[in-house]
């Protein structure tokens, strides 16, 4: 198993862009909880990438956690993925057709 080399965060001019910003709502015998979901982007700009997700009652503190944990572990190879995405599945509605190969 091939292990990552490890960056040092704190030696990067890091920029962070927020990508999603989602409300959850918890139903609970008392009411509803509301807290919210950040999905922040980490990078340098120049090939390191990092990712991170963070939930909080509001919405500052849950951009605050994202962005932490975006610069946990910024990855150099993330930046490259441009032209090869990772797989997913296919969603088709009812009644498509996945397209041919040389079609």
């Amino acid at each position: 198993m091939r292990t990552r080399e490890r960056i040092d965060p704190s030696q990067l001019d890091l920029k962070d862009n927020v990508v999603q910003i989602s409300r959850v709502t918890k139903v609970v015998k008392g009411g509803k909880n509301l807290s919210f979901s950040a999905l922040v982007v980490v990078g340098d700009g120049h090939g390191v990438v990092g990712f991170g997700i963070g939930k909080a009652k509001e919405v500052p503190s849950a951009i605050k956690k994202g962005i932490r944990s975006g610069e946990e572990e910024p990855d150099p190879r993330a930046a490259g993925r441009q032209h090869h995405p990772a797989p997913h599945r296919r969603q088709l509605r009812r009644g498509q057709r996945a397209a041919q190969a040389g079609a």
